[in-house]
């Protein structure tokens, strides 16, 4: 039998994003600033530990949460270590409460966070366990993309080499913003009926996205203040068809950032499972595609005719690597960047 606080970790571990099909709430739920603070630490580690990944995706809320559940369930040193990581300055309890705040919000915008098998005993000891969070995004854009438009493109990698890329093209209202003190364009794709969207901040050269994602991680340039700073205006955007699907090992990047002994035989994770354990992997399994439909794929039953766009207007053309995230107006639920994208047939 599992604790209570284990089988809320099982309910945890599996997230599904899936988008609204009616407006939400007009009041926003805002997120406590420790998970803006925890989101800006994990994507650099990711970045570290995934170096040699061109396109990469995760979930740092649903990292967060499964943490979150972890800090209910540990004593000791143990505690202390993910109090730190996760910058839980309050009673557990009170995390708790965070967290199901968030997610009942998320339920009101049709965003459900879902059961799904995400602890395993391990073979080599009953006191490992394996930690496994999925992470799916599915959403319709609010404007689409024609299929029309879509069209072979140079795209300009960092190390000076340039592939083709099927480059997707629309011209609506859409948030942009300059940002001059980090050399970057910021673009918000907002998703169908729902307070989500998917904000991009593009650097103004090929070669910098290591720089944009450094001083991304510093507070005075988290995604909530690049959001405050766009203006909806009339914009031609290109955007590449991409797919990210890969499984993330969790265990550098949470030990980067200072959480050790829970993976150790000192671990006093004591209250997950009816003895104590140690988390052998945490593990984060991240699908996530983007076309002309949003970030489903799906083709178009025939071939359509290219709509014209209009010639010297505002353009956000992503034809180097960019940096993405889907976001609430408050919240950072997914991230990741994208490197490369090819053409698909």
């Amino acid at each position: 039998m599992t604790s209570k606080v284990g089988i809320l970790l099982l309910a945890l571990g599996h997230l599904e994003v899936t988008q609204s099909l009616a407006k939400p709430e007009t009041r926003e739920c805002l997120a406590p600033t420790y998970m803006t603070r925890f989101s800006a630490k994990l994507f650099p580690k990711i970045i570290k530990s995934e170096n040699k990944l061109d396109n990469i995706f995760f979930s740092p809320y649903a990292v967060h949460a499964m943490l979150a559940l972890i800090y209910r369930a540990s004593e000791g040193e143990t505690l202390n270590e993910v109090q730190r990581v996760g910058e839980f300055n309050q009673h557990p309890v009170f995390v708790a409460l965070d967290f199901e705040r968030l997610i009942k919000f998320k339920e009101r915008l049709q965003i459900p966070v879902t059961s799904g098998n995400s602890a395993y005993p391990t073979t080599l000891s009953l006191r490992s366990t394996l930690l496994i969070s999925t992470v799916r995004f599915l959403g319709f854009w609010e404007h689409t993309f024609y299929y029309g438009n879509t069209r072979p493109t140079e795209f300009h990698l960092a190390n000076g080499r340039i592939s083709n890329v099927d480059m997707m093209y629309n011209h609506k209202v859409y948030g942009l913003a300059d940002l001059p003190d980090l050399d970057a364009t910021a673009l918000e794709l907002p998703f169908k009926d729902s307070a989500t969207n998917m904000l991009i901040p593009l650097p103004n050269q090929p070669n910098e996205l290591v720089n944009l994602e450094q001083q991304l991680a510093q507070p005075e340039f988290d995604l909530n203040r690049i959001a405050n700073c766009l203006h909806r205006q009339s914009v031609t955007v290109g955007l590449p068809r991409f797919r990210v699907v890969m499984v993330f090992d969790m265990n550098a990047p949470l030990k980067q950032l200072g959480l050790n002994q829970m993976f150790t035989d000192s671990s006093k994770v004591t209250e997950l499972l009816d003895l104590p354990v140690r988390v052998d992997k945490v593990l984060q399994r991240a699908h996530f595609t983007v076309f002309e439909d949003g970030t489903s794929l799906q083709y178009p039953s025939g071939p359509e005719d290219a709509k014209s766009l209009p010639a010297n207007s505002k353009e956000f053309v992503a034809n180097r690597p960019i940096v993405f995230a889907i976001r609430t107006p408050n919240s950072v639920l997914l991230m990741g960047h994208v490197k490369s994208a090819r053409i698909y047939k």
